[in-house]
């Protein structure tokens, strides 16, 4: 899955850059985030796809850190680095998806990395996921699910849901990359949740709630296509 949304944290600096810098050979498009504590990790707020958690730390230790991270992601996939082969036992009762041991070999890190990375997709897959915005000064948890559709304004999006307009600075681009296969974009200022749509035309698609997104007329077959197959292979309609 490409664009993994990687956390490291390790009050180790060294260990910390080592283990981004294997992330990023594995996957160059991972978000990666690096954290020396617990703490600083669960303060940003943000929403993880794999998190890579030192079982000693000063502080909230990798356990407590794990208990508490599952609080509010519950299908995060956690992977244990630590030099006590001890700690093994310790980090069974968070359900961690691996554990490493330091000195880190770098075979097995790719190996397990590939691991995890399917075994992310397949989660975000099943649950929708869920998108991390900051709208004005509030941080929002958003379900990938309830969003319609994301128009693109100058600098900022407007995620559209049945309740209400979120507004956050980001590229549309990106936005694409990070929501996957469940989303098209029918025009370069919309991208649109196929799961919403009601009907289209050659100029613009009609989604359930009576909102209407622009479809560009050169990429008219191409949406169908895209459409036809999507609804064929999440809902077994042809």
């Amino acid at each position: 899955m490409s664009g993994l949304r990687v956390a490291v944290t390790d009050d180790d600096p060294v260990v910390a850059e080592k283990i981004g810098r294997l992330v990023r050979s594995e996957d160059p498009d991972a978000r990666i985030d690096l954290y020396h504590s617990g703490e600083e990790m669960l303060l940003s707020g943000r929403d993880f796809d794999l998190v890579y958690l030192d079982v000693r730390m000063d502080g909230a230790d990798g356990i407590e850190t794990a208990r508490r991270l599952q609080q509010h992601q519950k299908d995060v996939l956690l992977i244990f680095v630590s030099g006590l082969r001890e700690s093994v036992f310790e980090a069974l009762d968070v359900h961690p998806f691996h554990f490493l041991l330091k000195p880190i070999d770098e075979q097995q890190f790719a190996r397990v990395f590939r691991e995890a990375s399917d075994a992310a997709a397949v989660r975000r897959e099943e649950s929708g996921g869920h998108l991390h915005i900051r709208n004005r000064k509030e941080n929002v948890l958003l379900p990938v699910r309830d969003i319609l559709y994301i128009e693109s304004r100058s600098r900022k999006l407007e995620i559209h849901t049945e309740d209400c307009v979120y507004e956050m600075y980001g590229a549309l681009r990106q936005m694409e990359t990070e929501l996957g296969s469940r989303f098209y974009r029918t025009h370069r200022a919309f991208l649109v949740n196929m799961d919403w749509i009601r009907s289209y035309q050659p100029d613009s698609v009609t989604l359930r709630n009576g909102a209407k997104a622009f479809l560009t007329r050169k990429k008219y077959g191409a949406f169908v296509k895209a459409y036809m197959w999507y609804l064929q292979t999440r809902h077994g309609i042809v």
